[in-house]
């Protein structure tokens, strides 16, 4: 079983047009760091946006049954688990938010 840690950012400001995440393995390898610009609909780029992104290309691409994925996000871990704040201005994230669950519970994570 391995541990993989995932960060998200922005640059500049949170929002912002710009940011990214990295993701490393529990030896610090950086496995993939990925930059990215404001979404196509307008809005600016959040960091818990980016820390969703990180948890969503971590389990899709790196993650086996039973592995195990530390983030300093307390919304990705609340989110990943289907509790939404009910004022939240990020209802958009819902659908990944159910994608990921569903990952998280299959791959046992």
């Amino acid at each position: 079983m391995r541990k993989f840690f995932i960060d998200g950012f922005t640059t500049g400001s949170n929002p912002a047009t710009n940011g990214g995440y990295t993701i490393t393995d529990e030896s610090g390898n950086i496995l993939k760091q990925k930059f990215v610009k404001s979404e196509v609909d307008g809005k600016l780029l959040t960091n818990n946006y980016t820390e969703f992104l990180a948890l969503d290309d971590c389990l899709k691409e790196f993650c086996k049954e039973g592995d195990t994925i530390l983030t300093d996000s307390k919304n990705n871990i609340s989110w990943a688990n289907l509790r939404f704040p009910r004022k939240s201005k990020r209802r958009d994230l819902i659908p990944m938010a159910k994608k990921i669950n569903t990952l998280l519970h299959k791959l046992n994570i």
